[in-house]
């Protein structure tokens, strides 16, 4: 069993008993707000906007790379060419 099973196994029942003992007492009006179940209604929106935002960011950064490849790609073949043109400016400049 993980740190975190157990944690869950022996919490959650004493969390339960003090949601109730408080509901009992009046301190909670709205116990279900703050159960598991109202936290999904609350939270689930969000998991969605945050699913929906990291695809898009996924999406935009492989196109990015894609790009940066590109860019690699055509410089590489240019490079060869902007050698022999340093070296063109080298043997000219040294006869001035």
């Amino acid at each position: 069993m993980s740190l975190l099973q157990v944690f869950f196994y022996v919490f959650l029942p004493l969390a339960a008993k003090f949601l109730s003992a408080l509901a009992a007492d009046g301190t909670i009006t709205d116990v279900d707000a703050i159960t598991n179940a109202g936290l999904d209604d609350t939270f689930n929106p969000l998991k969605e906007l945050v699913k929906d935002s990291l695809a898009k960011q996924e999406k935009a950064l492989a196109a990015v790379q894609v790009v940066i490849t590109q860019i690699v790609i055509q410089t590489s073949k240019l490079m060869p060419l902007c050698a022999c043109l340093y070296f063109l400016l080298v043997v000219l400049l040294s006869y001035f």
